[in-house]
């Protein structure tokens, strides 16, 4: 059993982590639609979204009585719980609004990092080893980039997290069928984000079938199909609500070729300079290096972390758009890195080679925050639809190498003027609303027009650097005391814990 103090210390010096690093505003026209659809249900108690112009191919309309977008239900509703807590505060604003929504990523994120701690415990993992693997998990993959962005790809991985540790908590008591119900539920629930996420059934299917015999196999493998049925039944009842069919429009609808050629992808998303999870999320490395120790004491639950991150990466290197630009780095690669740090525990490597990795990866996450993402389609003149119809862009160039130069240029090219510049896109008063992006073509210019583009990403830091009499979403000096306090008590009860067991 690991301390309380070390699990309350953790969760709240990571959420302050990423509460502290993220954008604090809407950092993709996606999640301006997630954000919309929130208000809808916040507003009116409908699925539906009236800011049709900002991202019109993601928006359908319904019967003539309202529009919605094609994305999911999960992050519209918890941001929707999050919107709604936050106008019970003083000083409710629309730039409020945008805010409190990116923040409930960072809040599902820090419960992913809180699953993968008791994951690691019921794998029989020390305290101080388990934590040493959370906080990397936390700072050195790319998670931190996520976690506290209007990208849903934080909340994928908590999902993710929460099916492997219901399938650790499984093989715990093999002869219960009903125990493989909870695994099934929140595949079920990956599904509701994203349909093509019922893939994940591989991981704990085949845990089952290593650890069950006979007719247990095929009993814990109808419970882990029952378990689906509450996340299929969200995802069509939300399509019905908002749409009148059960099943999804989406990609199909826009006229975009979905699907490539899957080694390309693979290579994409696996090695590639613009997109390899390798160079974007080092500590990868270690969960590799450590599934042979992790097989050789739960052969069943290597075989569901496994399961989980391989048919995760093939079906996404199966898409024209693996990369899921525009974005930092493999998003859609965001699970699998995540999902194999559970074997982290178990590399039989090195101290020193295991610290530079991290360190490594420590500073490519820091580099991700040193500016916003869509800033490199610009300065490197992307052709039009180069997610869908331009994969080597991901193998002659690269965004992550690109930073340090960009970096330079931060901090020796004049800034733009004055605040009416601050981000793209119509209601420029707004500081937390996406951003509209034109045609790549435009090139470096109009990057050179908008002071988001000049600042680092995490939101105490372009806040500041607001003009004069500009009125922020949130109390900056307050709010960052706040988190702060919450980030250094986690830490001391994180170290006074590990300091009392060492003794």
């Amino acid at each position: 059993m690991y301390s309380s103090r070390a699990v309350v210390g953790l969760a709240l010096a990571t959420f302050a982590l990423f509460a502290l690093t993220s954008a604090g505003r809407i950092d993709t026209p996606d999640g301006q639609h997630r954000l919309d659809v929130a208000l809808g249900l916040v507003d009116h108690g409908l699925p539906e979204t009236t800011d049709v112009a900002q991202f019109a191919s993601a928006a359908v309309r319904f019967n003539g009585l309202w529009h919605y977008t094609v994305y999911s239900a999960p992050p519209s509703l918890l941001g929707a719980g999050a919107v709604a807590l936050a106008r019970l505060l003083p000083a409710a604003s629309e730039d409020r609004d945008g805010f409190a929504f990116v923040m409930a990523s960072a809040l599902a994120a820090t419960l992913g990092v809180l699953l993968l701690l008791d994951t690691l415990r019921l794998l029989g993992v020390q305290q101080r080893e388990a934590l040493l693997t959370c906080v990397i998990t936390a700072t050195g993959t790319l998670l931190l980039p996520y976690a506290g962005s209007a990208f849903d790809q934080g909340q994928h991985l908590a999902v993710a997290l929460a099916a492997l540790w219901a399938t650790a908590r499984a093989l715990q008591s093999p002869g219960s069928g009903p125990g493989w119900l909870l695994p099934g539920v929140f595949v079920g629930l990956g599904l509701a984000y994203r349909e093509v996420h019922g893939i994940w059934i591989v991981g704990p299917a085949a845990a089952a079938w290593i650890r069950a015999r006979g007719r247990a196999r095929w009993v814990a493998l109808c419970w882990l199909a029952v378990g689906l049925v509450p996340g299929i039944a969200l995802d069509a009842g939300w399509n019905l609500w908002r749409g009148g069919s059960v099943f999804p429009a989406g990609l199909a609808d826009s006229g975009q070729r979905i699907f490539g050629n899957p080694l390309v992808g693979l290579a994409g998303l696996l090695v590639s300079p613009g997109k390899g999870v390798i160079w974007y999320s080092p500590p990868l490395l270690l969960g590799l290096l450590g599934l042979r120790g992790l097989a050789g004491q739960n052969r069943a639950f290597a075989a569901a972390v496994v399961g989980l991150a391989a048919a995760h990466t093939i079906v996404y290197s199966c898409f024209t758009f693996f990369g899921g630009d525009w974005c930092w780095g493999p998003r859609y690669m965001l699970v699998p890195a995540g999902v194999l740090m559970v074997a982290a525990p178990f590399a039989q490597i090195r101290r020193e080679v295991s610290a530079t990795i991290i360190a490594v990866g420590v500073s490519v996450q820091l580099l991700s925050l040193a500016r916003d993402h869509a800033a490199y389609v610009y300065e490197a003149r992307l052709p039009e639809n180069f997610q869908f119809d331009h994969p080597e862009v991901y193998f002659t160039g690269s965004a992550l190498l690109a930073r340090p130069a960009e970096i330079g240029e931060m901090y020796t090219a004049s800034r733009p003027p004055d605040f009416a510049s601050f981000r793209s896109g119509d209601r420029p008063e707004l500081l937390t609303r996406g951003l509209l992006y034109p045609h790549p073509s435009v090139g470096p210019d109009w990057v050179r027009s908008y002071a988001v583009f000049w600042l680092p990403v995490p939101w105490p830091i372009w806040m500041r650097s607001l003009p004069e009499g500009v009125a922020t979403p949130v109390p900056v000096g307050g709010l960052l005391g706040v988190l702060g306090g919450l980030l250094v008590s986690g830490l001391l009860l994180v170290r006074r814990d590990i300091e009392t067991n060492a003794g």
